[in-house]
């Protein structure tokens, strides 16, 4: 209970005919509700459709069908005082209710990351683990080892016992990836950085009202750069390494399937000196403080057949930023574009939108094909909201002994003549222990 925030349910009533041949009797037949849940300092919303057809009142046959269902091996369900509840069979046969008291899971994890801004695929290989009642209170945690990456968080929903929800979060690649930088649609390889980074965040939320959640975070991002020894240039001057400190504030609101979100971030760099050539025109030393900010909007449609259509349009806006500050499109954060490297497309402002559409068996199966746009304001690079485009795959999908795989895949398709090509590839094998 600590962990939801919302629940709206519409219940739809139909007649359903008499036995006795009496006037037929109103049912609820059709339950259409939204979940909003606090999950990692985040929120998860659950949209869920529920109807029953072919309902009968009495009928004659009751104990033979219902001896009948409960021999199958039909997946059933009952409504119970705690809500809706598995009923399987245990070992006998008999069917019985199962509470399902497991909320923890550890993995196996390995598999595999590229894209053009690495000198190789990096290998993923480690375990993955969560726990939604970490200490039996409530509490959340994941965490990756996988290698050359990790990632973690932690959260707990009901801080203190207050409606506060409370976390933290790291992320970091220890590969260095390629920083960019195009002119007339090709690479100025002598003005290529290699970077590095590490990420986290404390994290604070809480929900006004059962729709509105707001959250504050303050960060610290470690930044590295080095020089790419085969391309760039001698006379060209490296950023100074430094820690951004960041504090940033969000709004989310969550209504009937709608998503509606604004942000502001404020960072400060603990250090920052003149870098590129002499005389470099996108250094400024009072550029060591900046701001990000924008606002989303988000609308998931649930069709028949297991079809789904996600949708969103996404404004992006700056103040104060420079080529190592401003949005970056990689694969990893919250600017991706779908089959863009990182490190390769900036922007100052941008307005992107996103869809996707394909099939999903609950958690069984997921196969969705991609497409994210955007249109890329940077004035350094002579973009006045050009185009740029990418389309892909994202699934997931049941292997054999008890595995998950995970995918996302893309290719740029607009934009190509600006330099932007390559792949995106991201595949991750879980095994369940």
């Amino acid at each position: 209970s600590g962990e939801v925030q919302s629940v709206d349910e519409i219940s739809e009533f139909t007649l359903v005919p008499a036995t006795d041949g009496g006037p037929p009797m109103r049912f609820p037949t059709r339950t259409r509700g939204q979940w909003i849940l606090k999950t990692f300092s985040r929120t998860t919303v659950f949209e869920r459709d529920s109807q029953l057809s072919d309902v009968r009142l009495d009928p004659a046959d009751f104990e033979t069908a219902k001896a009948t269902a409960f021999s199958s091996d039909a997946v059933m369900v009952r409504d119970t005082e705690k809500g809706v509840r598995y009923l399987e069979k245990d070992k006998t046969g008999v069917r019985v209710v199962v509470e399902d008291k497991k909320t923890a899971q550890l993995y196996g994890a390995g598999g595999l990351f590229y894209d053009d801004s690495l000198d190789y695929p990096l290998p993923i290989l480690g375990l993955y683990y969560y726990d939604f009642d970490f200490r039996k209170k409530k509490q959340q945690v994941q965490g990756l080892f996988g290698g050359v990456l990790v990632a973690g968080s932690f959260n707990d929903p009901n801080a203190f016992g207050s409606s506060v929800s409370l976390g933290a979060d790291v992320f970091g690649i220890f590969v260095r990836g390629s920083d960019a930088v195009f002119v007339n649609g090709e690479e100025d390889e002598a003005q290529r950085v290699k970077s590095l980074s590490f990420a986290g965040n404390f994290n604070a939320g809480i929900s006004v009202g059962p729709h509105l959640r707001l959250g504050a975070a303050l960060g610290v991002t470690r930044r590295d750069f080095a020089i790419d020894k085969e391309k760039t240039d001698a006379t060209f001057a490296l950023p100074s390494d430094h820690l951004v400190t960041r504090a940033s504030a969000e709004a989310v609101y969550d209504r009937f399937g709608w998503v509606l979100s604004g942000r502001f971030q404020y960072n400060r760099r603990s250090k920052w000196e003149p870098w590129g050539y002499a005389g470099n025109p996108d250094y400024d030393p009072g550029k060591d403080t900046f701001q990000l900010y924008g606002a989303t909007v988000a609308k998931d449609f649930s069709l028949p057949k297991f079809q789904r259509i996600r949708t969103s349009v996404s404004w992006l806006g700056s103040s104060n930023t420079d080529r190592f500050s401003k949005y970056s499109f990689g694969f990893f954060g919250g600017t991706s574009l779908r089959g863009f490297r990182s490190g390769s497309l900036r922007a100052e402002q941008a307005f992107v939108a996103r869809a996707a559409y394909g099939l999903v068996f609950g958690s069984a199966l997921r196969i969705e094909g991609v497409y994210d746009h955007a249109f890329v304001k940077d004035r350094a690079t002579g973009l006045n909201y050009d185009s740029f485009g990418g389309a892909g795959l994202s699934g997931e999908l049941p292997g054999p002994w008890t595995t998950l795989m995970r995918i996302d895949a893309g290719i740029p398709v607009v934009g190509r003549n600006k330099g932007q090509s390559g792949f995106v590839v991201n595949m991750l094998f879980l095994k369940i222990f």
